[in-house]
């Protein structure tokens, strides 16, 4: 670690304390000593959160590995929240999507539970306002927000457009 600049030894020091896929994020941003808060882990880390899962989170019904068009466009049908970030399989942090209940309890359509056999998920992501959702899906062409070819559509402007308070 002798040959990070100081800045990343700082921002690296500010990982400490930090658990999961905080402590993931929280060290990706520190090791590309990104200041300026423009990569998607930043973003991520800036304005998610970490979501509890039970028993009767995963639904599982739709389609594997395309988590992104099944949160999205149960989100649009169905009136739920669309979350982007990161859950883990045997500890280790992957991106996904899933859904939040007008009750606010995590609905991920796409995994099933194999919790018991992976050890426990940890999710960690933003919520988003379903109407950007809408808008950057149509204009993307593709469901996945934080999508590394288009940067642009997630992280540049006023997050308190797109970000879902829960």
């Amino acid at each position: 670690m002798t040959n990070f600049p100081e800045i990343s030894r700082r921002m690296l020091a500010e990982c400490e304390g930090k658990e999961g896929i905080e402590r993931h994020l929280c060290t990706m941003v520190a090791l590309r000593g990104d200041t300026d808060g423009k990569s998607f882990d930043a973003f991520i880390l800036k304005h998610g959160r970490r979501f509890v899962v039970d028993a009767d989170s995963y639904i599982g019904s739709l389609p594997a590995k395309q988590c992104y068009g099944n949160a999205a466009m149960t989100a649009i049908n169905e009136g739920l929240t669309y979350v982007e970030g990161y859950t883990t399989v045997c500890g280790l942090p992957i991106q996904h999507a899933w859904n939040i209940s007008k009750d606010g309890k995590v609905r991920d359509y796409t995994l099933d539970n194999d919790d018991a056999k992976y050890g426990g998920r940890e999710f960690f992501g933003v919520p988003f306002k379903t109407e950007f959702l809408r808008r950057t899906v149509l204009k993307k062409g593709t469901f996945q927000l934080f999508d590394w070819m288009e940067p642009k559509f997630v992280i540049d402007g006023d997050a308190a457009k797109k970000v879902k308070k829960l």
